[in-house]
């Protein structure tokens, strides 16, 4: 009766120990998607201003986006808002730009391009850094778990690599596919 006693004790605290372990780990990853969640957020702030910077862009240009390959260039003083800081992540300190502009809008017209399509989105590269998909696993070593993305029109969505899903503010919009080619 005793060892049946002990047994059952043992068992009991091995389960405890592994539910406090789990919840711990649990836990963690929560702040850590979190605190991702929030920078990602604060650069938000940034591909707003960019994003209206490009649109202004286009506008003065009949319809026509910058090139990939000097976009930041194109952009830099475009507004009184956009300085080189704009081009900056408060968290990442490599690189001199933070965003990436989608190389597939280079030089298009800004009406002919689906609004769903990715404009600007968070990546670590160096001025007038530019590309698609492929730089998500670039991209994915520098952020474990979130991103944030601007689209055409001017939305912003938090990317999520476990999910492989932009999630977007409000019902209408809850989540949208990452979407490169017009």
């Amino acid at each position: 009766m005793k060892i049946r006693y002990y047994v059952i004790t043992i068992i009991f605290l091995i389960v405890a120990v592994g539910c406090y372990i789990s919840y711990s780990y649990i836990v963690s990853l929560i702040h850590e998607v979190r605190n991702e969640s929030q920078l990602t957020r604060n650069a938000k702030k940034n591909m707003t201003l960019l994003s209206q910077a490009i649109v202004s862009y286009a506008r003065d240009h009949n319809g026509q986006l910058p090139l990939a390959d000097n976009w930041c260039d194109e952009l830099l003083g475009q507004t009184e808002k956009i300085t080189k800081e704009t081009f900056k992540a408060i968290d990442i300190e490599s690189g001199a730009c933070n965003f990436a502009f989608n190389r597939n809008l280079s030089g298009l017209d800004i009406n002919s391009i689906p609004t769903d399509v990715i404009m600007f989105f968070e990546a670590s590269g160096e001025w007038n850094f530019n590309g698609g998909a492929e730089l998500l696993e670039e991209v994915h070593a520098q952020r474990q778990w979130v991103i944030g993305v601007m689209f055409v029109d001017g939305a912003f969505g938090e990317y999520f690599f476990a999910t492989k899903n932009v999630r977007m503010k409000g019902i209408e919009k809850a989540n949208r596919p990452l979407k490169w080619i017009p």
